[in-house]
């Protein structure tokens, strides 16, 4: 599952990046946002609410908790990115940059295994 979720987070950080500095991508129809945004966010509850919540006091546990806080806080982004709070907006690139980590440190280790 872990490479699932590797792949979920390049997959949300990369459009979530697209959305963020590049316009052609806002001609995509709604329903492309909501199934990239959606599928991000199922991958970052699964990590919060499953693998975290049974692991929490563990390395892995610990990266799954932020991770999947990002990814969900990704997904939201993504699903509704104009009629987003400003909170969210405002904490966009600190949550990419954490996804980034996120995503370089699961994308190593699965490597190196």
């Amino acid at each position: 599952m872990g490479t699932v979720v590797t792949v979920c987070m390049f997959i949300g950080l990369v459009y979530a990046l697209l959305l963020k500095f590049i316009n052609p991508i806002h001609q995509f129809p709604p329903f492309v946002h909501a199934v990239v945004g959606g599928l991000v966010t199922a991958a970052g509850a699964w990590n919060v609410f499953w693998y975290a919540s049974r692991h929490l006091m563990t390395f892995w546990g610990l990266a799954a908790l932020v991770s999947g806080i990002a990814l969900m806080l990704t997904g939201f982004y993504i699903i509704k990115r104009d009629a987003s709070p400003t909170l969210i907006k405002t904490i966009t690139p600190v949550v990419l940059l954490v996804l980034f980590v996120c995503m370089m440190l699961y994308g190593i280790t699965i490597y190196r295994l």
